[in-house]
């Protein structure tokens, strides 16, 4: 009966959302509405401005924001861990300039979330080593989006490398050996898919940041196949999206063990996928690895309830039903 359920229960029938929440994004994923933003009708009002609806619709379709994000700080941090592009400069800028300047935590969170933002950074600032040194302290894949004379600077470059190792990518050879030899080591095994060494990183902020780069599949992480699961196939949505299910399930639950805090990344949509994963995982191999499922597991459980708390069309008791049985917990 679990087994049948596990493959054919949905977490979106069991949540059932609102009928003009469904009318909404049909119109929004369908072909009769090129402009959504500017060319739904006046009944949809009411959802465009609210933040729960566009989290939804965003998880459900590919909600492309022509005209721009809704300006809310919360919304764009948020939204930016899954959707890296909702920062991206498009007709005009998707984040005042204003903010970029005069609100460096808010930027330095935008960095934090998904590295991928930096790249919507003014040009003036993309040049500012002060600036680039607290964005790579934060998390070294920035150097992806950074010119020569900041990937040559070795302050921040040493930077980019103890917060990310992926970013040795973007070294050349020689800035490389100007460098101490123990972190380069240490950082092209990890670039060239070594799991052993990723097993010695206990530093959250590193494992999570090595975790966003596997999610946004960069050209840092093209040569690490063995942290992807099923590296051969990749599917590709426009607006770009940040995928965690792509990444290896040993890697996802080394993650989790570090830092709990990465199921934050996990959209609801990712939920059932997830821990299906973890089952088979566990029924495969009974005797592998148990305590880091039955964590992972329960970390997902606790996701199902946190995700949905704010949705009061949703059942809290029907939720917990589908979760207990799908996180194995019955």
């Amino acid at each position: 009966m679990t087994d049948r359920y596990i493959y054919e229960a949905d977490i979106w029938d069991v949540m059932a959302l609102p009928d003009d929440w469904n009318a909404c994004i049909d119109l929004m994923d369908g072909d009769m509405i090129y402009h959504w933003q500017e060319d739904l009708p006046n009944e949809y009002n009411h959802l465009v401005s609210d933040m729960r609806f566009l989290s939804i619709a965003m998880d459900r379709i590919d909600v492309y924001f022509e005209y721009g994000p809704p300006l809310d700080e919360s919304f764009i941090l948020e939204s930016l861990k899954n959707y890296p592009d909702i920062t991206t400069y498009r007709w005009f800028r998707a984040i005042p300039l204003k903010w970029w300047y005069d609100r460096p935590h808010f930027v330095s969170e935008l960095v934090k979330n998904n590295y991928a933002s930096y790249k919507s950074s003014p040009k003036k600032l993309l040049k500012d080593k002060s600036y680039a040194l607290n964005a790579a302290s934060i998390n070294g894949a920035i150097l992806e989006f950074s010119p020569r004379v900041i990937r040559n600077d070795l302050d921040i470059a040493t930077a980019a490398l103890e917060s990310n190792p992926f970013a040795i990518h973007f070294l050349t050879k020689a800035m490389q050996s100007k460098m101490d030899a123990s972190l380069i080591g240490h950082c092209l095994k990890i670039a060239k898919g070594d799991k052993k060494e990723l097993y010695k990183i206990k530093d959250k902020k590193v494992i999570s940041n090595i975790f966003v780069s596997l999610m946004n599949c960069g050209p840092s992480a093209k040569n690490s196949k063995s942290y992807f699961h099923a590296p051969e196939v990749r599917r590709w949505r426009w607006p770009a999206t940040a995928d965690p299910l792509f990444i290896d399930n040993d890697v996802i639950l080394y993650a989790f063990s570090i830092n709990p805090e990465l199921i934050s990344y996990i959209q609801i949509s990712h939920l059932d996928a997830l821990c299906i994963r973890l089952i088979e995982m566990s029924s495969s191999n009974p005797f592998s690895q148990i305590k880091e499922i039955q964590s992972a597991q329960k970390i997902l459980f606790d996701a199902y309830l946190d995700k949905t708390k704010d949705l009061d069309f949703a059942n809290p008791f029907e939720i917990t039903g589908h979760a207990r049985i799908m996180c194995d917990l019955v």
